[in-house]
């Protein structure tokens, strides 16, 4: 079974101790909650971890910022990850996260304060949106908006500035960067190298140097991305390490 990585982000102490609390209740075996009570240490964390968080929990009061525009700002980097509020003012911030111009839906919206039965229902709620996420990638190319089944996708190349996605229908060049790229995409997409990323159901075998795809594609691993890239690749769930 795939764990959870949970962010949660609030500058109340004694809220950030009741919903661990309440988390460790609710939430299944070997699921991990992560907590902050900084905005620039929880952004900074989340740069850094963003492809294995599973969702952010983010206080709408916070002392240096509104959690909302940090929210939109954060999901607007991270697409992939989903955004549950919690505040003591359900009624006066319900209205203004969904009629503010922001391009933000948020998953849930949790009231303080933290609730076993309430944090279960939200993981639950989360999951089901994990299991449904749509894993079609909407692209351009030749003045063309095209939508690929990202599981069609073998391997991404980047060229010469170009993005080439090689997959089962052929090649397709786009304009863009990997890293840009790599956040529409499914979790289950692993950059190997600055110029490669690889969809890991189409992995046969790697090593410390190099993947091999379905195909007998074989591309290179980089120093620099080998140990994330064989962490994330042994943790994927239905990947044996």
């Amino acid at each position: 079974m795939k764990t959870n990585k949970i962010v949660l982000l609030d500058d109340d102490p004694n809220y950030i101790r009741l919903f661990a609390e309440a988390y460790a209740e609710a939430a299944p075996e070997g699921d991990e909650l992560v907590t902050f009570g900084s905005e620039d240490v929880c952004t900074e964390y989340i740069r850094r971890n963003y492809m294995d968080i599973s969702a952010l929990f983010i206080d709408i009061e916070l002392k240096k910022t509104n959690g909302i525009e940090l929210a939109s700002c954060i999901t607007h980097a991270y697409r992939s990850i989903p955004v549950v509020f919690v505040s003591s003012y359900a009624e006066k911030y319900c209205q203004d996260i969904f009629l503010r111009d922001i391009d933000l839906t948020p998953a849930a919206f949790m009231t303080k304060p933290a609730d076993p039965a309430a944090v279960r229902k939200t993981l639950d709620k989360l999951r089901a949106l994990a299991d449904t996420e749509r894993e079609t990638l909407m692209v351009k190319s030749g003045g063309q908006t095209l939508f690929l089944p990202s599981e069609e996708i073998i391997y991404i190349e980047s060229s010469n500035k170009t993005l080439v996605i090689h997959s089962e229908g052929g090649d397709l060049p786009i304009n863009g960067k990997l890293g840009e790229l790599l956040r529409d995409l499914p979790k289950s997409f692993l950059q190997c190298h600055k110029s490669y990323a690889v969809n890991s159901a189409r992995i046969i075998s790697f090593t410390s140097r190099s993947v091999t795809l379905t195909g007998g594609v074989r591309l290179p691993v980089s120093r620099g991305f080998s140990q994330e890239f064989s962490r994330r690749l042994v943790a994927l769930k239905g990947f044996g390490g």
